[in-house]
């Protein structure tokens, strides 16, 4: 299951605190896989920084060279797929939170 697809299963509404709960777990895993990626894909960056800054002015004109090369589009992807991992899961732990606070007032 990818993290849109959990996004549209949260969007569609009536997820229950434990189907949350095993969502908040896979959420922890695609998080887990983004942060390798993204550290992989870091050191290449800094190290492509290295081996380009001589062919440019400033070190500005390196990184936006390098933002914009397929490395540093996928930086970005795994960068982007983190936030968004963060962002479900503080949406699945209120959503668990505020359903348990539900039912404990109903006792």
């Amino acid at each position: 299951m990818t993290l849109d697809e959990i996004n549209k299963e949260l969007g569609k509404g009536g997820v229950l605190p434990a189907r949350a709960a095993d969502l908040l777990v896979i959420v922890a895993s695609k998080y887990g896989t983004a942060a390798d990626e993204y550290v992989k894909k870091s050191a290449e960056f800094a190290k492509a920084f290295n081996e380009a800054r001589d062919r440019f002015k400033s070190d500005t004109a390196t990184e936006r060279y390098l933002e914009n090369s397929e490395l540093g589009i996928e930086l970005n992807y795994w960068k982007y797929q983190l936030k968004k991992a963060e962002m479900v899961s503080k949406a699945l732990n209120t959503l668990v939170y505020l359903r348990t606070a539900e039912a404990k007032s109903y006792l």
